[in-house]
């Protein structure tokens, strides 16, 4: 018997965008709901430990071009320092 384990292939673009710090319950469904506004998103993976299946906490975000995915991390760096000079001024 041939007992080889499945492996699931993912379809990913070259356009790959880290996302890290998550937490353990965020599921890919979600990741792909929050950055698809920003573009169109090709797959989303969260990635696991193959041997107790918990999250590794960071996940590969593949969008369909490279104008996407800067269009992406500017207005998420956008947000961010918006956030951090705002939390800076009302002090």
């Amino acid at each position: 018997m041939n007992s080889s384990t499945k492996r699931i292939s993912y379809y990913e673009s070259p356009h790959k965008l880290y996302v890290g710090n998550l937490a353990k319950t965020v599921r890919p469904e979600q990741l792909r709901d929050l950055f698809c506004r920003f573009g169109n998103i090709v797959s989303a993976r969260v990635l696991r430990d193959f041997k107790q299946g918990n999250s590794r906490v960071y996940a590969f975000l593949s969008f369909q071009s490279e104008a996407e995915i800067c269009h992406c991390y500017f207005l998420i760096s956008l947000v961010f320092l918006a956030g951090i000079l705002w939390s800076y001024t009302n002090r």
